[in-house]
């Protein structure tokens, strides 16, 4: 029961993360979002989707080197023995740093993420937005890491030998696109 629960949950959990990713994708040009006229241009479609995986990968980086450099206080050695509290302080400053001056560069240039949502005059949204992927990255990353633990497994494959697999380096990802 409880492998055939977790087939379901995963299942349930990649299909509307997944779902998640292609409207973030196309949201920009969505009647919901009273879409643009890019011109022939969809490369500003895409903006919104970049913006969460500059969040994303800016707070795994930023962590890691942080971690590496200062990390002293385990997180929670019994899932993740080496998470730190100062590589998630380095994390969430990295990453709020790239998305939040990505988000307002582009707005200040005329091409918001989200025309009367995301956009300079609305900034309070993107400060939110960029400050909330780093904290839901690495409840991501404990929730996987959880599952390893529970499955007694190192890695989820041997693609990329080392980083636990490759649904390690997208679980931060996948969770920020559903919470987006």
């Amino acid at each position: 029961v409880p492998d055939v629960c977790y087939y379901f949950a995963m299942s349930l959990f990649f299909s509307l993360s997944i779902q998640a990713v292609y409207f973030l994708r196309f949201a920009p040009m969505s009647s919901i979002t009273n879409g643009y006229d890019y011109g022939g241009n969809q490369i500003p479609s895409c903006l919104l989707f970049i913006y969460m995986v500059i969040g994303c990968f800016g707070s795994d980086i930023g962590a890691y080197y942080i971690g590496i450099l200062f990390g002293k206080h385990k997180m929670n050695p019994r899932i993740s023995p080496n998470k730190t509290w100062e590589g998630f302080i380095g994390g969430v400053v990295s990453s709020f740093v790239l998305s939040f001056t990505f988000a307002m560069v582009l707005s200040n240039n005329g091409i918001p993420l989200l025309k009367g949502i995301l956009d300079h005059d609305h900034w309070y949204w993107v400060l939110f937005l960029s400050l909330t992927m780093p904290v839901v990255s690495v409840i991501g990353d404990f929730i996987f890491s959880a599952i390893k633990r529970h499955y007694e497994i190192k890695d989820f494959s041997n693609i990329l030998p080392g980083h636990g697999g490759i649904l390690d380096r997208f679980d931060s990802l996948l969770f920020n696109a559903a919470v987006f």
